[in-house]
């Protein structure tokens, strides 16, 4: 139905307007004018043929006036509200649309009148502005009209759903007036079925695979879990048992996003749920059985978790809120916490953030993570958005107890993005001198890098280095070709000459060792066996 797309008037200016349909030359008419309340948006169209009910008005029959009015009681009949000004339409004795008292008829060029003027419909009264509210940020006093959407919790907000509710109404109504879409929405059904399908997050553990995926029919992740390549598929946790009734769900698509993690003898995983907002709860699975533990930490952030042994594991968390405390200040002060399997969330302990030695330059890092590698743990820290690393090192005994000892190893200002370890040598991919480039740089140290010693581990082509792996003391490195492909090479050491072992038109997500009982290690001087490789096309919605 066409939609008025005049400019906004002041008192309206928070409606939405949708961009017109083409129509054939044939179906334009003149838009009219008409007298309604100001800045409000008409539903109504001129009357087509396409919109004759063949089955209620018989083969042939030629469109009419009625038809705008049939839909819109059809719709009303649905459970549909629709509003001209601040007054709700209701149906009237003879099954048709009225307000107050007043049935509504339609013009031959499909505007709705009612005695004799014409009107428009909305889905929703306006939503109110209140121009008082105000907001301070960074000491400046910014004008926020609609800050009573934001108070408290949406679903309690019934001012917010009701308009929220009414933005739905009309795309609904919108939409289903379109005879293009059932054809358009099966093509969109039938790609995201299959992009859905595809496992993501894999991770091995004790020669079970876990990951997450969309059944056929669902709309939310559920974690499954296979014994082998070909063992029979189990699912051992659904997200919609925790809240029935809330859209609570996982994330698992972003780089950036808080993932699942396996320990590392597959009996638990630490799960982190949200409501759609950014703090999550982490929530630990047995996995043979499928049983929530009482395990429940509250503001999870995102970041990342790592198990440091079987049963212990570190995850980030915001500073606890009070009621003085500043909404700017909420996720300022991040931490990593070692939690026990078992154990009371208040006998959690920060082990690695702001609040300890390991910053010693006054800067508020907002991502943090630790990474294993050996009898050592190492702390990368960032600062804002920044992807330049500050790298610690403890024990990982020092950190299993709770008390680590962090010792600043690499500073920000040497551009370091990624590092890896590969024997004793250090692997770093650093930022380039241009805006995208980046550079795989060996580094000898095997306490510390020695910075003196760095050379090029992959010649510089110009072409972006996205990623670099180290799996079973080999390093490979991803990178892109040209827009659309990326590969992965296979880096020996010794300065002989990289190999392309992988490439796809699309991007490479993973790659991690295959269990040995499951196939050969990749070990120097072998190809890519051994390899998985978790890698999505551009083209079609699945996995490789």
């Amino acid at each position: 139905m066409r939609v008025d797309t005049s400019p906004y008037d002041e008192q309206d200016r928070n409606v939405p307007r949708a961009t017109a349909p083409k129509a054939d030359p044939a179906a334009q008419r003149p838009r009219a004018t008409f007298g309604g309340p100001p800045g409000l948006s008409s539903f109504v169209r001129p009357a087509r043929a396409s919109d004759v009910d063949e089955s209620a008005t018989g083969a042939g029959a030629s469109p009419t006036n009625t038809y705008v009015i049939e839909h819109l009681a059809r719709l009303m009949r649905a459970g549909r509200v629709f509003y001209v000004g601040d007054q709700a339409l209701t149906m009237g004795p003879r099954g048709m649309p009225q307000l107050g008292d007043k049935e509504l008829s339609a013009a031959p060029d499909g505007l709705l009148m009612l005695n004799g003027r014409a009107v428009a419909l909305r889905n929703t009264p306006a939503a109110r502005r209140d121009d008082s509210a105000h907001l301070v940020l960074h000491g400046q006093s910014l004008k926020d009209p609609y800050q009573w959407m934001d108070e408290g919790d949406p679903v309690d907000n019934t001012e917010f759903v009701r308009w929220m509710n009414g933005q739905n109404d009309y795309t609904r109504m919108r939409l289903d007036c379109s005879s293009a879409r059932p054809p358009l929405e099966q093509d969109m059904r039938d790609a995201a079925a299959k992009m859905l399908a595809i496992p993501e997050n894999v991770e091995w553990r004790a020669g079970r695979q876990f990951y997450w995926r969309v059944p056929d029919g669902d709309n939310n992740q559920k974690l499954f879990v296979r014994t082998g390549l070909d063992g029979d598929e189990r699912m051992i946790f659904d997200p919609a048992t925790q809240s029935p009734g809330a859209n609570r769900g996982v994330s698992v698509y972003s780089p950036y996003a808080l993932k699942s993690s396996v320990s590392p003898d597959g009996e638990y995983v630490a799960i982190p749920l949200s409501n759609g907002n950014e703090d999550h709860e982490l929530v630990v699975v047995e996995a043979q059985t499928g049983t929530v533990l009482d395990d429940s930490l509250k503001l999870v952030r995102n970041g990342s978790i790592t198990w440091l042994d079987n049963s212990t594991f570190v995850y980030p968390r915001a500073i606890a809120r009070t009621p003085s405390l500043p909404r700017t200040e909420y996720y300022a002060d991040k931490q990593l916490y070692r939690h026990v399997v078992g154990t009371d969330v208040r006998d959690d302990v920060p082990v690695f953030g702001n609040a300890l030695q390991a910053n010693t330059d006054g800067r508020r890092y907002t991502n943090l993570e630790i990474k294993l590698i050996g009898d050592r743990a190492f702390g990368s820290s960032r600062f804002g958005v920044a992807r330049e690393l500050d790298l610690f090192v403890a024990s990982k005994e020092d950190v299993l107890s709770g008390v680590p000892t962090w010792k600043k190893i690499i500073d920000s200002s040497r551009g370091v993005v990624a590092f890896d370890k590969c024997g004793d040598d250090w692997v770093m991919m650093v930022r380039g001198s241009a805006q995208r480039e980046r550079k795989v740089l060996h580094v000898r140290g095997a306490q510390e890098p020695n910075w003196d010693t760095a050379t090029l581990a992959v010649p510089e082509t110009g072409q972006d280095i996205t990623g670099i792996h180290v799996r079973d003391g080999v390093l490979y490195v991803t990178r892109m070709v040209n827009a659309m492909t990326e590969e992965l090479l296979r880096v020996p050491q010794g300065g002989a000459q990289s190999t392309a072992v992988f490439s796809i038109h699309g991007t490479i997500t993973s790659v991690s060792s295959l269990p040995a009982q499951l196939g050969p290690a990749a070990t120097d001087g072998a190809d890519h066996a051994g390899l998985l490789i978790e890698a999505v096309p551009w083209t079609s919605g699945q996995s490789q």
